[in-house]
């Protein structure tokens, strides 16, 4: 019953998360089995530190190269998956410590891609 409940908000949590950025697929990927329900296809980010493992907490910043806001979310999970149309996009993902890595993504031919985010193991 505590596993119901807890999809069912996570569920709410993802449904209003869409509907406010119409580009994030899914976001998330704590545990294993989770990663495991992630989908197929769009272009991942995955944020760890240098040691290896995953972070959580995530702010997220997309903007297209002329600058238009494409996705500000605050990721709740090590994974993040986007919904992104072929072009060249400025990713800015700060940790809640103010940490900051910032880098260009090219998206094309509609092909899964991921791109690690690597913040120092503080």
């Amino acid at each position: 019953m505590r596993t119901l409940f807890i999809s069912a908000i996570a569920l709410l949590f993802f449904s209003s998360l869409a509907e406010e950025n119409n580009y994030v697929l899914w976001s998330g990927g704590v545990s294993r089995e989770e990663r495991a329900e992630a989908p197929d296809g769009g272009t991942k980010l995955v944020f760890f530190v240098s040691g290896g493992n995953y972070l959580t907490g995530i702010d997220v910043s997309v903007k297209t190269r002329s600058g238009q806001d494409l996705v500000n979310v605050s990721n709740t999970g090590p994974w993040l998956i986007l919904d992104l149309t072929d072009g060249d996009y400025i990713v800015v993902a700060t940790r809640g410590n103010g940490d900051q890595q910032s880098t260009t993504i090219s998206v094309e031919g509609n092909v899964a891609a991921e791109f690690g985010f690597m913040f120092p193991d503080n």
